[in-house]
């Protein structure tokens, strides 16, 4: 068993106004956060990449970069910010968030393609190890502001407001949209995104530190390796790794089919994506209920089935008696709905399976397979579209598809097959907390 984390300071004492005041500021400054960091899931970026001359391999690379960033340097930097503070390396992190951020719409500028290239992925990259000194300390910093008994209603409201808020900002961000949108209207919005960064940054600084900790030097590999051999543990966390490498890089394949295949304007693109952010509010309401009453390994199962019918309506789009953009709606409304389900059982089951000592470290362990997985997810997808081996358009059953379509195709299959998997799934039985994805 390793050795657990001693305070070297005690906890300062706060009243209850204090402490909700300190609840506020939090999930204002992490709302402003989350639309930025939800634009690379709602098809903006994905687009503006698109304008600045981006091929659809690099697009979804660029995509994966926070998660695949976040899989590595998620552990050390967590078990850092216990040993010096933190909100010290949180502040840090969003300062990086900031710089690299504010990048992108100034490559808008720039008119040499590699240039641009250089500016988007240095920015991304900064971003994204910023992110990563955030989030590693965010649930630590946040927790002393509820007792146990209210976190996961804490949590589900914070996760509601953020879903809203970000159906909002997308919804107007559709509005001024056109087909082809120009540049200048992708850089007018994510330097929007940029100086909400900057809020977030500045709010941060008023959220108080109510616990300090310092871990023991030398604890680090040994509280790793006590996690793995938590029964079930590893186990869970593999097939955790297996359904997002099948099912995270979905979404922006989809808006490349719209995009480049299906020739829609980027406003109903940006909508689309909308439709699955609401499908995604009910589902989180719905999964918390579900696995609260029927335990999280049905609702695995029920979504993993689901995941693969999904993948397989929108790649047979064309067979359904509803008109082709009512169509997509519905597809993009379920993925969103099963994301936020399984979020929900994944969440769950991480809190019931990791050990009680070092909890932050546990469960960033999962979370490593969680964002690993993602962000694999893209370079695969990314590495199969570049090296040409699909055909850019074929028929199938009288269907005409993309490449994209075949990716998808791959993915639903082997979604299909890993049903054996679901075994690695121990089912914990536990009440759900609504822990909200990272997104930080």
């Amino acid at each position: 068993m390793p050795e657990t984390a001693e305070s070297d300071s005690e906890p300062v004492q706060f009243s209850p106004e204090e402490q909700a005041r300190g609840r506020r500021t939090s999930v204002t400054a992490q709302l402003f956060g989350i639309l930025g960091m939800q634009a690379f899931k709602n098809g903006i970026l994905l687009l503006y990449m698109t304008v600045l001359g981006f091929g659809p391999g690099l697009t979804l690379v660029f995509l994966s970069l926070p998660d695949a960033i976040s899989m590595i340097f998620r552990l050390p930097i967590a078990y850092m910010a216990d040993r010096h503070g933190k909100k010290k390396i949180g502040s840090i992190g969003l300062a990086m968030t900031v710089v690299g951020f504010s990048l992108l719409p100034l490559a808008g500028f720039v008119e040499d393609p590699t240039l641009i290239r250089v500016m988007v992925c240095g920015g991304l990259i900064v971003m994204a190890v910023g992110k990563m000194f955030f989030a590693s300390s965010w649930f630590a910093l946040l927790s002393p502001f509820a007792p146990e008994e209210e976190r996961g209603r804490m949590f589900g409201r914070m996760r509601i407001i953020y879903t809203v808020a970000g159906i909002a900002f997308a919804g107007a961000c559709s509005l001024v949209m056109s087909k082809d949108s120009p540049v200048y209207v992708f850089q007018i919005i994510v330097g929007v995104l940029a100086f909400c960064f900057l809020l977030r940054f500045v709010l941060y600084q008023f959220i108080p530190e109510l616990e300090t900790t310092k871990a023991p030097a030398g604890a680090f590999w040994t509280s790793l390796l006590y996690a793995l051999r938590a029964p079930g543990y590893a186990s869970f966390c593999a097939y955790v790794f297996l359904l997002m490498l099948f099912t995270a890089g979905c979404g922006s394949l989809f808006s490349l089919v719209e995009k480049s295949f299906l020739s829609i304007s980027d406003g109903r693109i940006v909508f689309l994506a909308n439709a699955g952010m609401v499908g995604g509010l009910l589902g989180h309401y719905v999964g918390g209920k579900a696995v609260d009453r029927f335990g999280s390994k049905y609702v695995f199962m029920i979504c993993h089935f689901f995941f693969a019918v999904c993948i397989a309506s929108f790649v047979f789009r064309g067979i359904f008696p509803l008109p082709l953009f009512m169509s997509l709606i519905l597809i993009h409304f379920l993925m969103g709905f099963l994301v936020a389900c399984s979020g929900i059982a994944i969440t769950t089951e991480m809190l019931g399976l990791a050990p009680k000592e070092n909890k932050s470290l546990s469960t960033s362990i999962c979370m490593c397979m969680w964002l690993g997985g993602s962000a694999l997810s893209g370079f695969v997808s990314a590495l199969v579209l570049d090296l040409g081996v699909l055909k850019e358009t074929w028929v199938l059953g009288g269907l005409e598809l993309s490449s994209f379509d075949s990716v998808l195709l791959a993915f639903g299959g082997m979604i299909f097959l890993m049903v054996v998997t679901l075994g690695m799934v121990p089912s914990v039985l536990r009440k759900a907390e609504w822990m909200p994805r990272d997104h930080a």
